[in-house]
């Protein structure tokens, strides 16, 4: 099984101006919110996460950072798409199912 992430149906995105040349996207749940901004690291890390497979999510994220390793990430990067898919922003999905 390949688990997938892609942004849940009801969730609108955007991105925003970048901060001192860092990526940021405001990110809503439809219709009431709440409005999120991810930046820097966030940003990225819903970038690779965005219609992405999971398992090698940590990989990604790390290519774009400068000297780190998926090691070094991956606690972090795979707390941070729990919060994401448990808020709704993001679901988890197998291909294979049809979905």
């Amino acid at each position: 099984m390949t688990t997938r992430l892609r942004r849940a149906g009801n969730v609108a995105t955007m991105p925003g101006l970048p901060d001192s040349g860092i990526g940021s996207h405001y990110v809503a749940l439809l219709p009431n919110g709440p409005l999120i901004k991810l930046a820097g690291t966030a940003s990225m890390i819903w970038e690779a996460a965005e219609d992405g497979v999971e398992d090698t999510l940590s990989e990604r994220v790390a290519d774009l950072l400068a000297d780190v390793s998926a090691a070094d990430v991956d606690a972090d990067v795979r707390a941070f798409v729990d919060d994401l898919v448990g808020a709704g922003y993001l679901e988890r999905y197998d291909p294979a199912d049809g979905a």
